[in-house]
């Protein structure tokens, strides 16, 4: 048995975006189907249910027959599922397996522990269960994260109305659930984000009133894929009345603060940007984006959200700092910079 919502149908516009031709062909193709879909129908985000279900890793799920539930399956490497199902066969002959009573909502997967994607994919299914289920009468399974990403998981539950008592983490071992909800199609990343997604991030913020700050630069000092000069950038962005800032340093609650009032938000694309949805309908959002990652979440969420999207496309430093081909310094001039914010 499965609990069916319906998903909002909605429109796009084709994304404004500078320095196009510095994107390669091949990055472009695998950019096409979003920048080309112009309308999405209305469609079904469905709860599914699954009755005694393990639960282990960053939330794989296998059932009561320990054969792997494929929706869970979210960037895992069919080495890494089989590995997990030995974990839990071995655990299953040693006795002893934890169990969660009742009704359990899984809010956790591979990559979860990225703020942008707890944000958008895991914090909407907590709302779902909030808005679906009866209160009290579930749990949300999160990630187990610590440090800064666990108390934005903490203050975002808080602020939907989910009790600390309503939580459970996902660990690696495995946890054995009488009943798991798996959520399934409010998101595709880079393709699809369902408009709940934005009903959530609207009720999240509801009761927070916006800051004063109408100009606000996302930084990425320190960061892989910050721009070469952005020190210097920060101080003469800062003199001109830009308000400058790291979001991840800082209370959600005073993240949503500073976004829900700026009038235009820029910065590289990055986990700061993520908070893009909590601005204004109206509002301007700057993307720089490497001309070589293939990243349309931005401007989709900006189309859900009624912001006016630009996007800079920027060539990058040959020397990476991170592990992926897009995560080197950007290397465009600051003049340039300044005059694709005026």
């Amino acid at each position: 048995m499965a609990l069916r919502v319906v998903s909002p149908g909605f429109t796009t516009r084709l994304p404004a975006v500078r320095n196009r031709r510095l994107v390669p062909a091949a990055v472009l193709n695998q950019m096409a189907f979003a920048w080309d879909s112009r309308a999405y129908p209305a469609c079904d985000v469905v709860l599914r249910r699954v009755q005694n279900a393990y639960v282990l890793g960053e939330g794989l799920v296998f059932d009561r027959d320990l054969a792997v539930v494929p929706a869970s399956v979210t960037q895992h490497a069919p080495a890494e599922v089989e590995a997990a199902a030995a974990r839990l066969r071995a655990a299953a002959a040693a006795g002893g397996i934890p169990m969660l009573p009742g009704t359990s909502l899984l809010c956790a997967k591979r990559g979860a522990t990225n703020y942008g994607h707890w944000l958008y994919e895991m914090l909407p299914v907590a709302w779902l269960g909030r808005t679906q289920l009866r209160a009290g009468e579930w749990r949300a399974l999160v990630p187990g994260a610590e440090g800064r990403l666990g108390a934005a998981v903490r203050d975002a539950l808080d602020l939907l109305g989910v009790p600390p008592g309503q939580v459970a983490a996902v660990v690696s071992r495995p946890q054995r659930a009488e009943e798991l909800l798996i959520v399934e199609g409010l998101t595709a990343h880079g393709r699809y984000i369902s408009p709940l997604v934005t009903a959530c991030v609207t009720d999240l913020a509801g009761g927070i009133a916006p800051g004063e700050a109408e100009r606000l630069w996302i930084s990425r000092v320190g960061e892989s894929r910050s721009f070469w000069n952005e020190a210097e950038l920060c101080a003469v962005l800062a003199a001109s009345g830009w308000t400058v800032c790291q979001p991840g340093e800082l209370p959600l609650r005073e993240q949503i603060r500073l976004f829900k009032g700026a009038r235009h938000v820029a910065g590289v694309a990055g986990a700061g940007l993520a908070n893009l949805a909590f601005a204004a309908p109206g509002a301007r959002i700057t993307s720089f984006t490497p001309a070589v990652m293939p990243e349309t979440f931005f401007w989709l969420l900006s189309e859900l959200c009624g912001h006016d999207y630009q996007e800079i496309r920027s060539p990058q430093a040959k020397k990476k700092v991170g592990t992926a081909a897009w995560d080197g310094s950007l290397v465009l001039g600051l003049p340039d910079i300044l005059a694709y914010l005026a």
